[in-house]
C-alpha cells in the first residue's frame, strides 16, 4: 500500500487496502477471532483482544488517505491514541512467509465446505458431518473454530472411498465431507446441466 501510495497510485492502493480490509481482516481474522474471545483462556482472550486493537489502529492509520475523517474519528477513541492520526507513523512492512500454515489449511477446508453447500444447494447453515484427516498439522486445538466457521459436525479420521462421501485431498492431508446423497437426484441434475 505505501509502495503505491508513494508513486501516486491510489487506485491500486486503495484496492489493496479493501481486498485486505473486507477479504483478510473482516471475512477472517474476526471470524477467527470471535472463537478466541469466547475461549476460557484468559491469555487466548487478552492475546486476541490486542491484536485485534493493534489490527484496527494499523487498518486506521492506513486508510487515512482515503478517509480522512471516520479514520480520525476511530483513532480518537482508541485508548492511548496521540492528538492525532496525522502524529501516527505509517505501518511497517513485516517480513513474512507465504506459507500459510494451519490458518490457510483452515481456511480452504471452510471455503471447500461452503463451495460443497453452495453446489448442492443447502442452506449455509446446513449442518455437515466433517472428517478431517491431516499428518503434518495438528488442526484438532481447531475444532471449535471449524464447527463455528461451518456449522458442521467434526471428527479427525481416515474415511473409507465411498460413494456417499466427498473428499477433498490437499497437500497435507484430506476432509471428507459425509452425506447423505440422492444418486437418482444427482443424476437428473447431471443430465440436465449436459443438455447445455
Amino acid at each position: 500500500v505505501k509502495l503505491n501510495l508513494d508513486k501516486y497510485e491510489i487506485g491500486f492502493a486503495s484496492k489493496l487496502m479493501y481486498d485486505f480490509v473486507y477479504d483478510e481482516f473482516c471475512s477472517w481474522y474476526l471470524e477467527f477471532s470471535k472463537v478466541h474471545l469466547q475461549s476460557d483462556t484468559d491469555s487466548h482472550r487478552l492475546v486476541t483482544l490486542s491484536v485485534l486493537f493493534e489490527g484496527l489502529k494499523a487498518i486506521s492509520i492506513m486508510l487515512h488517505p482515503f478517509a480522512p475523517f471516520i479514520t480520525e474519528e476511530i483513532y480518537s477513541r482508541l485508548p492511548g491514541h496521540q492528538t492525532s492520526i496525522f502524529l501516527e507513523l505509517f505501518p511497517q512492512v513485516l517480513s513474512l512467509s507465504n506459507d500459510r500454515g494451519i490458518y490457510g489449511f483452515i481456511q480452504t477446508v471452510i471455503q471447500d465446505v461452503r463451495a460443497y453447500k453452495v453446489r448442492h444447494q443447502l442452506a449455509p447453515n446446513a449442518s455437515l458431518q466433517l472428517a478431517i484427516d491431516v499428518t503434518q498439522l495438528d488442526v484438532q486445538p481447531y475444532a471449535a473454530l471449524i464447527q463455528r466457521m461451518t456449522f458442521s459436525e467434526v471428527s479427525f479420521k481416515v474415511v473409507a472411498p465411498s460413494v456417499h462421501v466427498e473428499r477433498f485431498v490437499y497437500p497435507m492431508g484430506s476432509l471428507v465431507i459425509e452425506q447423505k446423497v440422492d444418486l437418482v437426484a444427482m443424476k437428473q441434475t447431471l443430465l440436465s446441466q449436459q443438455a447445455f
